[in-house]
């Protein structure tokens, strides 16, 4: 009894390479016309079936199943011409989600907070938990430019190297960790769900007023681009607390999803 030929991969893309006979005049293996696949417990999109190098007597195959196909082995069958042969897709774990907005554009003072709502998408085939806390770097766009610049331009010294002027004028586009929290206990999102959440999000005093800073928020198959421009603290201490506090408030949102607090307790090490 033959072996079923396996087929591995996301989803989207299961492949495999099927050896056959070659035909009687040709050393190479001929694509056969409209071929059809079925799984057993999976729908089958579409099947594409191509030559590999030339003169191989061997087929590559390839399978587009529905993107939220559940992980796991299953059983079918491939036919083209009068040929049925006997396949397995290994169907691998595929985290793919959406966000919309596709990015997020933050104006934000130094350890500034900012609350974002997101509505997710789940385009994978495994469940998504949104994490209660994670974090991400911010850096400034012109940085790397500025920091080549310098090391460059500068005049180096037996204590200080050209290398010393790029990483100290590097560190300097630095904009910090930014802390990231959601609310705790929600249920996972689904393959094919979608969910609108409530995220906070706390920024490093390494924010420079008037530098604009990019990083991206990447959790588990999420990758949301965020975008900030750093604004000028308030003048006065006291205005800066009334309007700290004014902004705590307006974060603090109610319902399932919203975030939990930040405790400002948590960022007396955010330095970074």
């Amino acid at each position: 009894m033959t072996s079923p030929a396996l087929l591995c991969g996301a989803p989207e893309q299961l492949t495999c390479k099927l050896a056959l006979e070659p035909m009687a005049d040709s050393t190479r293996a001929q694509v056969p016309a409209q071929p059809t696949a079925t799984l057993e417990g999976a729908e089958v999109q579409r099947v594409t079936v191509f030559a590999s190098s030339a003169g191989a007597p061997e087929l590559r195959v390839s399978l587009r199943t529905r993107p939220t196909t559940p992980p796991g082995r299953y059983a079918g069958s491939l036919q083209f011409g009068d040929r049925t042969i006997p396949i397995e897709a290994e169907v691998e774990p595929s985290a793919r989600m959406e966000c919309e907005p596709a990015r997020l554009a933050l104006d934000v003072q130094p350890r500034g907070l900012a609350t974002a709502e997101l509505r997710l998408i789940n385009r994978g085939n495994v469940p998504f938990t949104i994490p209660v806390s994670s974090t991400f770097g911010l850096f400034d766009g012109d940085g790397i430019h500025h920091a080549v610049w310098v090391a460059l331009t500068g005049e180096p010294t037996p204590e200080k190297q050209r290398i010393d002027l790029l990483l100290d004028d590097l560190a300097e586009s630095h904009g910090g960790l930014v802390r990231v929290r959601a609310a705790k206990g929600q249920d996972p999102i689904l393959p094919g769900e979608a969910r609108v959440v409530q995220i906070r999000l706390r920024f490093s005093d390494r924010l420079q007023h008037p530098r604009r800073y990019g990083g991206v928020w990447e959790v588990d198959g999420l990758q949301v681009p965020v975008l900030v421009t750093a604004v000028a603290p308030e003048r006065a201490s006291a205005a800066g607390e009334r309007s700290d506090e004014g902004a705590t408030g307006a974060l603090n949102g109610e319902g399932d999803n919203a975030p939990d607090e930040i405790d400002d307790r948590e960022q007396e090490g955010e330095h970074e």
